[in-house]
């Protein structure tokens, strides 16, 4: 009786043991992981750059307006000192009647968790003070709004910029 031998070449083993199953199926299963972290990646943020007031009517975002339109017809104005290392703020308010005290955000244009804001008291000399914090060097766009919410004036702030001259919203347009 002959016995005759086989040998096992890479032809005789199984599948699961040689190289190229496992290189054709690797493209596949990396784009599977890459999609499910985009997904992850996509739902762990909120989209929170919008800061202003806005609604949405249709398909047209309407800016509501009345804080604004209501600091315009009482004639508001302030200048606002803002020292960015130490942040401290100081505003001069122009108005007939002056609010105890006065709310001021600054939002940073991408990112919201860098969002910033304060009250300011109404010091003896009839100056507003207060303390938001060292600032880092960007833009930063600046609300600041009477304590019962009633007007409101906006305007932007550069990043060297030391001194601000708010104006009601009608009339700051032109910059």
């Amino acid at each position: 009786m002959d016995t005759v031998m086989t040998q096992q070449g890479p032809e005789n083993t199984p599948w699961y043991r040689q190289k190229w199953p496992y290189l054709v199926m690797l493209p596949p299963f990396a784009a599977v992981v890459a999609g499910i972290a985009t997904v992850m990646i996509a739902n762990s943020g909120s989209d929170s750059l919008v800061v202003d007031n806005f609604q949405k009517v249709g398909l047209v975002a309407n800016r509501v307006t009345e804080a604004d339109r209501s600091a315009t017809e009482l004639g508001i104005s302030a200048s606002v000192a803002v020292d960015h290392e130490s942040g401290n703020i100081t505003v001069r308010l122009e108005a007939k009647d002056l609010p105890d005290t006065l709310s001021i955000s600054l939002h940073h244009p991408t990112r919201s968790d860098m969002d910033r804001s304060t009250t300011l008291s109404r010091d003896a000399t009839g100056l507003y003070r207060g303390n938001i914090g060292s600032l880092d060097t960007h833009r930063w766009y600046l609300q600041l709004v009477a304590g019962d919410g009633s007007w409101r004036l906006t305007d932007t702030l550069a990043a060297d910029q030391r001194l601000l001259s708010f104006a009601p919203a009608g009339n700051n347009e032109e910059k």
